[in-house]
């Protein structure tokens, strides 16, 4: 008796499942996808500026010596601005009678760097030594590029709803959202040519002049909208 009703619910079961699927199976669905994307320009925050300082003399040592001179002057200014976590400074390169260093400042306080390009540009250098600019790389930081992305996730769900009330009044309402995907661009484009770091001589003086600009975050959106017809 107990095989017999362990059979009979086992049977029940089968059934059950059966017209479950039969149900999934012959279910149908009117599917929509959407896509647009949405942009937001956000202003650089950081920027990653590198300078070489060079010297050359009749010998190595000579040209070692009148760039250790240099190199601590440029380091007591760069320090009066910066904290020292901000100034990194490369390895001594040495070509016969040259030697070569490199000093790099990355800040979060991209205004500084004007005072860095006026002080190359108003110093006045012993021969055959000097200081050139040979990076400025403006960016966005961490912090700064999570928080955009988080105001633009929030802007496509409102986006999406709005293109969903779209769809219903045009197809007779029903529609739901399904879901939404949003994928951002990997690499951020510059908002307009002139807001990259440029730096140039002035016809008045020999200064420099700094614009950090802009960037572009964009992100890709699609969203599937489903009714069911039967």
């Amino acid at each position: 008796m107990k095989r017999l009703l362990m059979l009979c619910m086992a049977v029940f079961f089968i059934i059950i499942q059966v017209s479950n699927a039969k149900d999934l199976n012959t279910s149908l669905y009117s599917r929509i996808s959407v896509s647009f994307s949405l942009n937001k320009i956000v202003k650089c925050d950081k920027l990653k500026a590198r300078f070489e300082v060079y010297a050359e003399g009749d010998n190595y040592e000579m040209a070692l010596k009148r760039l250790k001179k240099l190199n601590n002057n440029f380091l007591n200014f760069l320090r009066k601005h910066f904290a020292n976590g901000e100034i990194q400074t490369s390895a001594l390169s040495n070509y016969s009678k040259q030697a070569i260093l490199y000093l790099t400042v990355d800040t979060n306080k991209p205004k500084k760097i004007q005072n860095v390009l006026d002080y190359i540009g108003h110093s006045s250098f012993e021969y055959k030594t000097g200081i050139r600019v040979v990076l400025l790389k403006p960016y966005i930081s961490n912090k700064l590029k999570l928080k955009m992305e988080n105001i633009i996730f929030k802007n496509a769900i409102v986006a999406t709803k709005e293109k969903l009330k779209t769809v219903n009044a045009l197809l007779n309402k029903g529609y739901k959202i399904k879901n939404i995907r949003i994928n951002f661009a990997k690499n951020y484009q510059t908002y307009r040519e002139n807001s990259k770091a440029v730096f140039y001589k002035s016809q008045g003086r020999q200064g420099i002049n700094l614009s950090t600009g802009s960037k572009v975050i964009r992100a890709y959106i699609t969203a599937d909208f489903i009714k069911s017809i039967n």
